[in-house]
């Protein structure tokens, strides 16, 4: 029996201690040459457009960046994750669809395993979607993506950037939905990491987007 997710996200507002935090990480590791060496090497331009930078990991979660500009084609897939993440906007409108997922067949769910390095992406069974309204999540606003609820980033119209606090893994698996066979195996292919200039420059514009918004709010 499938699980219809809610097609609701709930979003609240930033508070000026939260934007004063992510100001402040922004402001040590740029500061360290240490701390942007480490950065560099975690982060890379995803596949997708968008820039993924990972700030710093504690306790099995990641802190990360993610800066989508104008152009970034977002997701192909319909999916969920293998964790739950908040996500805070520092500027721009991330453009985003939830589903529900029912009994159907037009769309293939996949089944995303991965263990290390290895993944394996398997067919599993036909499906139906239920589509929400396309929604922006706007600069100043913040939500919480549950590890079982269904979405899809739309291209993204201007830039954006958010900050993301992906929680433990706890499960090994993940969907894929597409109306196409995804279905592949193998060694992950890893994006370049970023250069160092590439990790200043784009923290710096971070920062700059940051002290904006504190003005905004």
């Amino acid at each position: 029996m499938l699980v219809k997710n809610a097609t609701e996200l709930k979003t609240t507002e930033l508070s000026i201690g939260e934007i004063n935090e992510i100001e402040c990480a922004i402001q040590d590791a740029l500061c360290s040459t240490d701390a942007i060496q480490t950065i560099a090497k975690d982060s890379y331009k995803h596949q997708n457009g968008f820039l993924k930078l990972t700030l710093k990991a504690k306790d099995g979660e990641k802190f990360r960046l993610h800066v989508y500009k104008v152009g970034a084609t977002a997701d192909e897939n319909i999916h969920n994750h293998r964790w739950s993440f908040d996500s805070k906007i520092l500027c721009g409108a991330l453009p985003m669809y939830l589903y529900q997922v029912v009994e159907g067949n037009s769309h293939r769910l996949h089944i995303y395993e991965r263990l290390d390095g290895p993944y394996t992406i398997t067919f599993n069974r036909m499906v139906g979607v239920i589509e929400s309204p396309l929604t922006h999540i706007r600069a100043g606003r913040q939500y919480v993506m549950e590890k079982n609820l269904h979405h899809k980033i739309a291209p993204v119209r201007e830039l954006t950037i958010s900050y993301m606090t992906t929680h433990k893994t706890d499960q090994q698996t993940c969907d894929l939905i597409n109306v196409v066979d995804k279905s592949s195996k193998g060694e992950e292919v890893k994006e370049p990491p970023l250069s160092v200039k590439q990790v200043i420059d784009a923290l710096q514009l971070i920062l700059t987007k940051v002290v904006q918004l504190k003005e905004w709010i």
